[in-house]
């Protein structure tokens, strides 16, 4: 059976294929007045499904995708039934705001405790690093088990996390300073 997952809205995530539209979409187009005045090779449609929809501008079913910005409506309704058929699909998973939690305080930690500790250069590296892995991460749940997981806390977090130590650490370091000439 086909199952083909939603939230609490009834609304489904959808994994587009790639750029839509006759030009460079992921489907096969094919003009209504070549299929209605008989253009088209012989049983060119047979075993196929095919979805009737408009990608003409004044016809007003382009919508904005993550994928492009003039997309037509029909081809995101091939995109769902491509999903269903292939057994594709995205899903934001219940425990989403718990892996959030979790990611934020886990990588909070390794900064909060690590970042005091280092000079300029190894505190960029280790900063760039933690948000590389949750970028990674996240990546790697999407592409190969489908999971849409929260992602820009962590990183605003982490970039964060990094701006205010070296702010501290500047304002420190300048007050070190000035209370050291002010000695002399």
């Amino acid at each position: 059976s086909m199952e083909l997952a939603v939230d609490d809205r009834l609304a489904t995530l959808i994994p587009y294929r790639g750029r839509g539209d006759v030009e460079g979409g992921s489907f096969r187009y094919v003009s209504a007045s070549d299929a209605l005045e008989g253009h088209l090779a012989a049983g060119s449609l047979r075993d196929r499904i095919v979805l009737v929809g408009s990608t003409a501008p004044g016809l007003l079913d382009l919508r904005v995708t993550p994928v492009g910005s003039t997309y037509p409506g029909v081809e995101t309704h091939a995109n769902v039934l491509s999903a269903l058929l292939d057994g594709r699909s995205i899903v934001r998973p219940d425990y989403a705001a718990g892996f959030d939690a979790l990611q934020l305080m886990v990588a909070g930690l390794v900064l909060a405790v690590s970042l005091p500790l280092l000079s300029a250069g190894p505190a960029v590296a280790l900063s760039v690093t933690v948000m590389a892995v949750l970028t990674a991460l996240n990546l790697w749940l999407y592409v190969a088990h489908g999971l849409a997981l929260p992602l820009a806390t962590a990183i605003v977090m982490s970039a964060s996390a990094f701006a205010l130590n070296m702010v501290y650490g500047y304002f420190v370091e300048s007050r070190s300073k000035r209370e050291l000439a002010a000695l002399f």
